[in-house]
């Protein structure tokens, strides 16, 4: 398999009036040195898709692995979009950045599909991407982002590292994961969050796939939830939410049951990605 797809790659941030303070570019890396603290307003971009790429854009968190479909942007958080990010990042004046081609036998390894540490809400370009129709009084700390950022403490809840997908309390909420291309799965993990006594958890949810199936299970467990399904490649279907917006394949999560403060911690989505070529390496989903 070609992973060297899309143009060369780059590394970029601008103000708050548009214009570029920094940049770098390569063919398969590039490394950008910021050294300034940032400001309100700024805003970090990556691009050279599409393709598969490894990147770290803050250097307190981890790195991120996903898929490039164009130009990703991600606003540096401020007072209280940054509560649900350790206290470390995007502090100081001076800042690594840094983004490469993967490996061959990176796109090949079986991975966790779900894990994306750079979401956002206006993420359009690096995949997986978490949505949902409803986030606690609309709060950082209950985003979708949460429920893939790779952060698995879940014995409170509020600022990092316990921030989690909060349903305020709503009947109807349901979860959105975009993975931006086709990708095939054999098992789906959700770590609840377990912050007793204030919490409850679902005792039973629905996962409805792109391709049309769906997955009904009990949950017998209040802090993890482990779906093991049979292989399915899931391809550009847009059956369910599409006034969301053109992205598929996705994966929907429905809760049922249990208490008024059901939360999702984490999701891991493992399986075997495909492309409708029909090659399948192997590959997790989400965390």
């Amino acid at each position: 398999m070609d992973t060297s797809k899309g143009g060369e790659l780059r590394i970029f941030i601008t103000g708050p009036d548009g214009q570029v303070k920094a940049q770098a570019s390569g063919g398969n890396r590039a490394t950008l040195v910021y050294n300034a603290p940032y400001e309100e307003g700024d805003v970090i971009h990556m691009a050279g898709g599409p393709g598969f790429v490894a990147a770290q854009l803050e250097d307190s968190m981890a790195e991120a692995y996903g898929y490039l479909s164009g130009e990703f942007c991600l606003a540096v958080p401020f007072g209280e979009k940054k509560i649900s990010y350790s206290p470390k990042s995007f502090t100081g004046d001076r800042h690594l950045l840094w983004v490469r081609r993967a490996e061959e036998e990176e796109v090949r390894a079986r991975r966790n599909l779900a894990r994306n540490v750079l979401d956002s809400h206006d993420n359009q370009g690096l995949f997986p991407h978490a949505s949902a129709n409803v986030e606690t009084r609309g709060e950082s700390a209950f985003a979708a982002r949460n429920a893939i950022d790779g952060c698995y403490a879940n014995h409170s809840h509020g600022r990092w590292p316990f921030q989690s997908w909060g349903i305020n309390r709503d009947p109807n909420a349901a979860f959105r994961l975009d993975f931006g291309r086709s990708v095939r799965l054999d098992r789906v993990v959700f770590t609840l969050r377990a912050d007793f006594p204030h919490d409850s958890w679902w005792n039973r949810c629905t996962v409805r796939f792109s391709d049309g199936s769906r997955w009904s299970r009990i949950i017998s467990s209040p802090k993890v939830a482990i779906l093991a399904i049979a292989p399915c490649l899931l391809y550009n279907f847009h059956r369910f939410f599409t006034q969301l917006g053109n992205l598929a394949p996705l994966l929907i999560v429905n809760q049922v049951g249990g208490g008024p403060y059901r939360t999702l911690r984490k999701r891991q989505s493992r399986g075997r990605r495909g492309i409708l070529s029909g090659f399948s390496g192997r590959c997790r989903r989400w965390a």
